[in-house]
């Protein structure tokens, strides 16, 4: 769980530097208020999905999110030039 907690706060910690170090000073604000909804935005995700689990177990609940995550982010570097232009 110690190892857990380290990767997630090291995630935590490059996310917020690359959204600093790649926004405009003029948007930092919006953005960093969409970046802190993420937060908001976990706790219900995490609620869906023990309800998804409560219905249809729990393998086929991560299944069915992981193949949607892997759709998104498809989708996204696909249809988003931007993304892949990143440094």
């Amino acid at each position: 769980m110690a190892v857990i907690g380290l990767a997630q706060t090291g995630r935590m910690t490059l996310s917020s530097t690359l959204v600093q170090s790649y926004v405009d000073n003029e948007y930092m604000g919006r953005v960093m208020a969409l970046y802190m909804m993420q937060f908001g935005f976990a706790s219900l995700s995490t609620f869906l999905a023990g309800i998804l689990a409560e219905g249809v177990g729990v393998q086929w609940a991560v299944g069915s999110l992981a193949i949607i995550l892997i759709a998104v982010t498809l989708a996204a570097v696909l249809f988003v030039p931007r993304l892949r232009k990143l440094d």
